[in-house]
């Protein structure tokens, strides 16, 4: 790897004469000032140089801009110290005898500048070491190659340029092989000089090409990123050809773009995927939650020119909708890839976004305030109640009084929860879901759409004079760990004691569980089961969808209840099956013998 020591060795044996000391500016453009060699070592090397800082506030062609406070006329427009950065230092193949090194803008007492472009990036990113995490990147770039020269192109006010094939060339391998000349030098001289090329293409649109860079720490990607537009530019002009990353060169044509793939590393694991569960993570629905929210302010980042929202054109391979999706190219935030490489490619940035600024804002939803970034504004807290961290909550949402909300906690659109309500650590409450008050749900449950908890049961009884009466219902729900509870369930509340669902049971669709219910742990029950209020179901029990269990009775542990059966009757024997109807000593075994002597008796019959 290139370091200072090489860089001297190979000054000393005469193979670099010249050294670009460069920092981007804020359009990503390389700007700063040639070396000799010896210099570079003598002086540059260990005291860095200065520039003027007018640099900071310029528009694309070198006009000073009015209105900073950072650069102005004002001012006088002084210098800023150029620091270089030895982890930056690159040979330049595509210019024999060259070495560049990219350098950190400074104020005079050795401070960042930290408007600069670097600085902004590397800003978020040393927040994020402070959590030992790092945002990895890749920007996937898209340029346009012509025939015409850069001469030619500006005689002719970049009008009616010619581009390097006649026809669309999407994975053609026809036309970039003619030009591979310039291809094939682009991949080898770029990885060369420290620019690892995974592989260039033909684009979609006439002499349209990408070509993908590996992905590294963001710092290091953005810098890969503008060395890499440079050598573009550079290699096509060596060739009598230009390259543009124009976003929208024409209207028919397609756009230019700069895909940003990201994820976040911790310890080396991609902590966008939960090894564990095979599937993304809590922190990926958090990032992405972000990403969506902000999106129309980090546009002014992804697409910084006017040229930049011309792009955005349907039919084109631009997205038009801020919308994410697995594996789909026509949405904002495409979902790719499985483990290790599970990533977000970002397809909003046009190929003129600059990476600095680009990479630093997705980077700041990973270091804002997890809570900050996936509550929606319209999320209600109540008074008295408290939060842990990294808590997502959906629009419309609220929690009342007093309630106790663990970390990690996902609340889902339209959600209600009422007071004094405990949630435990890394459960997931999915929209519209009602949770009345004092209630409790322990860690890593699940409640899907619709479920409510805790309402009022039925709570009627007669009266002395046979009318109907209102039981008050003072007792509560209680639900322990890892409990999965399925859409439009019910649980009623206690009308004296609590109702108890157990650690580990899970619970399907459009179940009504009556009040004062006790349901063992690791019981599994299928969709549409009624269980009446006080009954008392034990562990490890299976019940069949629509089975229908009487109140006030007692189901032993290991008891198997077969789809649509009734349970009219206590079960006091573990580990026995029942079928149909159960108010008598019947077996599900005695059952079957049953069923099918009436199928015998059925046919004979016939």
């Amino acid at each position: 790897s290139m370091n200072q020591k090489t860089l001297k060795q190979l000054i000393e044996r005469g193979e670099i004469h010249t050294v670009v000391v460069a920092f981007p500016d804020v359009l990503g453009r390389l700007v700063g000032k040639r070396f000799t060699a010896d210099f570079y070592l003598s002086q540059v090397a260990a005291h860095g140089t200065h520039a003027c800082n007018y640099l900071l506030a310029v528009n694309m062609e070198m006009d000073p801009q009015d209105g900073f406070q950072v650069a102005n006329w004002e001012s006088g427009f002084g210098d800023y110290e150029m620091k270089p950065d030895p982890a930056s230092l690159k040979i330049l193949a595509w210019q024999p005898g060259t070495a560049l090194v990219i350098c950190d803008y400074l104020h005079h007492n050795g401070k960042r500048v930290e408007e600069a472009p670097r600085s902004v990036l590397q800003h978020q990113l040393d927040a994020l070491k402070k959590k030992r995490t790092r945002a990895m990147m890749a920007s996937e770039l898209e340029f346009y190659l012509f025939d015409t020269t850069y001469s030619a192109a500006f005689d002719a006010d970049y009008r009616h340029l010619r581009p390097s094939s006649d026809y669309r060339i999407d994975y053609h391998l026809l036309q970039p092989g003619r030009d591979e000349n310039i291809l094939g030098s682009i991949r080898r001289e770029c990885s060369a000089s420290g620019i690892p090329v995974e592989c260039s293409k033909g684009e979609w649109s006439r002499g349209q090409h990408e070509v993908n860079v590996e992905y590294a720490e963001a710092l290091e990607m953005a810098d890969r990123h503008v060395l890499f537009k440079q050598a573009i530019k550079e290699i096509a002009h060596r060739e009598g050809k230009s390259a543009s990353f124009m976003p929208k060169f024409a209207e028919e044509e397609a756009g230019n773009s700069c895909h940003i793939h990201l994820s976040l590393q911790q310890g080396g694991k991609n902590l966008f995927w939960d090894s564990k569960k095979k599937a993304p993570s809590r922190v990926f629905h958090q990032f992405l939650a972000g990403l969506l929210k902000y999106s129309p302010e980090l546009c002014l980042f992804f697409a910084p020119t006017i040229n930049a929202y011309k792009r955005y054109q349907s039919g084109s391979w631009a997205p038009t909708r801020m919308a994410w999706s697995m594996d789909n190219r026509t949405v904002g935030f495409r979902v790719v890839g499985h483990g290790p490489s599970f990533r977000i490619e970002n397809r909003m940035p046009g190929a003129d976004a600059n990476p600095y600024l680009a990479f630093a804002k997705a980077s700041t939803l990973f270091t804002s305030n997890d809570e900050q970034i996936v509550v929606h504004k319209t999320f209600y807290k109540g008074e008295g109640s408290t939060i842990g961290h990294n808590l997502t909550a959906g629009p419309f949402s609220s929690i009342g009084k007093n309630c106790k909300i663990g970390t990690s906690v996902y609340i889902g659109s339209n959600v209600s929860i009422g007071n004094n309500v405990k949630i435990g650590n890394n459960s997931k409450i999915h929209s519209n879901v009602t949770i009345e008050s004092n209630v409790i749900i322990g860690d890593e449950c699940e409640i899907f759409a619709g479920a409510v908890i805790g309402s009022d049961g039925f709570g009627y009884a007669h009266d002395k004079d046979n009318s109907w009466i209102k039981i008050p219902q003072t007792g509560s729900v209680k639900i322990g760990d890892n409990v999965d509870i399925g859409a439009n369930t019910t649980i009623d509340r206690g009308a004296i004691d609590d109702t108890v669902i157990s650690d580990g049971v899970k619970i399907d669709n459009l179940v009504q569980i009556g009040h004062n219910c006790i349901i063992g742990e690791k019981t599994i029950i299928a969709g549409c089961v009624g269980i009446a209020g006080s009954a008392k179901i034990g562990r490890n029990c299976m019940i069949g969808g629509a089975a229908m269990i009487k109140g006030h009775i007692s189901i032993t542990d290991n008891t198997i209840i077969s789809g649509g059966t009734g349970i009219g009757k206590n079960i006091v024997v573990p580990g026995k099956r029942f079928t149909n109807v159960f108010p008598y000593n019947i077996e599900h075994k005695d059952w079957l013998r049953i069923a099918n002597n009436l199928k015998k008796i059925g046919k004979k019959n016939d």
